[in-house]
């Protein structure tokens, strides 16, 4: 593990991520809160074997100044729409998109949390910013099981290239930009598309319809995006 705990550091990490194509997990201060409501506690990069450890505002790292990466190879990230709300950024691999394409089993951060983090969210499930309580090094832990998992699927990984394109550059981004605002129930926000089945919802890889409602004045319509591949 390396600490990205200054400019110097930073510079490094951005050099090796411009070079090489990286895992990226992007850990909120809340998974239970809508993005656009939350914030970024953690971001663990792993490139060339080595996972580096950036901190936003987890307590346990000090805040150094400005944080800005330059993304420009692959990212593979487990959750692109929700990966999108915190990075316009391009070349960004949706590493459940190709699992299901493949016909693999889904990669899913609840089956990756410690001990820890299933106590912390049972005691202090009305806490805001629950992931600040739990330890660096529990984070870490999480994280370094999650990457082995990812790794191990895109060794077996075997897709539709054509299909995955599609899927990956049009429908998730346009989902993530529908979702971009949330929708105001009950005092929180929340996805237009919750994850209430066991289906990969939150890839959005089943869906090829969507609705929402749009607001003008006194009126209110349906529209309906139907994206076909």
């Amino acid at each position: 593990m390396v600490i990205v705990d200054s400019k110097h550091k930073l510079e490094q990490l951005n050099k090796l991520i411009d070079e090489h194509d990286c895992l990226v997990e992007v850990i909120p201060s809340d998974y239970y809160s809508h993005p656009c409501a939350n914030s970024i506690s953690l971001i663990m990069i792993q490139v060339k074997e080595e996972i580096w450890v950036v901190s936003y505002n987890h307590p346990d790292l000090e805040f150094f100044g400005e944080i800005e990466f330059c993304f420009l190879n692959k990212k593979y990230v487990v959750d692109s729409k929700n990966f999108y709300h915190y990075f316009d950024e391009p070349n960004v691999m949706d590493v459940n998109l190709i699992a299901y394409l493949s016909g693999l089993s889904l990669i899913e951060w609840r089956n990756h949390v410690t001990n820890t983090h299933e106590q912390m969210y049972r005691q202090y499930r009305d806490v805001k910013n629950c992931n600040h309580l739990i330890p660096l090094s529990k984070h870490l832990e999480r994280v370094e099981n999650l990457f082995e998992d990812v790794s191990r699927m895109l060794g077996q990984a075997n897709f539709n290239k054509e299909c995955y394109e599609w899927y990956n550059l049009k429908a998730i981004k346009t989902y993530s930009d529908l979702e971009e605002s949330g929708i105001m129930t009950n005092g929180k926000y929340l996805e237009h598309f919750p994850d209430t089945t066991n289906r990969p919802t939150k890839g959005l890889v089943y869906l090829n319809t969507i609705c929402t409602q749009v607001l003008d004045d006194h009126l209110t319509d349906m529209v309906v995006l139907t994206l076909q591949h």
